[in-house]
């Protein structure tokens, strides 16, 4: 099954739940949609849409250390990633 999913011509038609819906919420309720995006596509073209949409909406800064600017997220990127 993981086979066709990754390499199959047919898995759309063979799994047609295969696809990513991801939303931002205001507040803690869920009561109002900020945005949010319906991925769908080769699986891990859709894993790489949902990362993207968290780091969109991530919080994240920057640290000066000499002439260098290192990026801090809220979410560690190794921690998105798994």
């Amino acid at each position: 099954m993981g086979g066709v999913l990754l390499f199959g011509k047919d898995r759309a038609q063979l799994f047609p739940d295969a696809w990513i819906q991801a939303g931002r919420f205001r507040g803690t309720d869920k009561a109002e949609i900020v945005d949010h995006i319906e991925i769908r596509g080769h699986l891990v073209s859709i894993v790489d849409g949902a990362v993207a949409f968290v780091q969109k909406h991530a919080l994240h800064g920057a640290e000066f250390s000499g002439t260098r600017r290192v990026e801090r997220w809220n979410i560690p990127p190794l921690a998105l990633r798994e």
